[in-house]
């Protein structure tokens, strides 16, 4: 129930793209679900930075057209590209505005226990979210 609650309330934000699932992961600004609202369908796509020209370092525009819709285009396209850095999970302030960074590094370690693997990218990246929240509580 617990990491339900946190998983609500979070957002990857996107670096290289290397660790987000374009379709299961919420990396949008948008909405609830914070996912592409066009239909996976047959898509071979599975990460971000598939999306992402490696010559530019930019969303690749038409790819982009060819696999979503209009709507998510333009999302996508308005998010900047940072290949040199790591993907990061973030909360979303007006979600959260209720608990103290404290419950919310209690809650975010729980969550850990929904990850498949301690090996998992998503895994690294909470436990690390986790030790940064518990460094800077007092």
């Amino acid at each position: 129930m617990q990491g339900q609650e946190v998983l609500k309330g979070v957002i990857w934000r996107v670096g290289s793209g290397r660790q987000i699932s374009i379709w299961s992961d919420p990396w949008l600004p948008r909405d609830v679900t914070r996912r592409p609202i066009t239909p996976r369908r047959g898509n071979i796509l599975h990460r971000v930075d598939e999306l992402i020209d490696p010559v530019t370092e930019s969303c690749d525009v038409q790819l982009l057209a060819q696999t979503f819709w209009e709507e998510d285009v333009q999302v996508i396209r308005s998010l900047p590209v940072h290949t040199e850095m790591d993907d990061i999970v973030f909360f979303l302030e007006h979600d959260f505005t209720h608990i103290s960074l404290r419950r919310g590094a209690e809650i975010m370690a729980n969550t850990m226990q929904l990850w498949e693997s301690p090996h998992s990218a998503g895994y690294k990246t909470t436990k690390r979210v986790v030790r940064n929240l518990d460094d800077n509580i007092t």
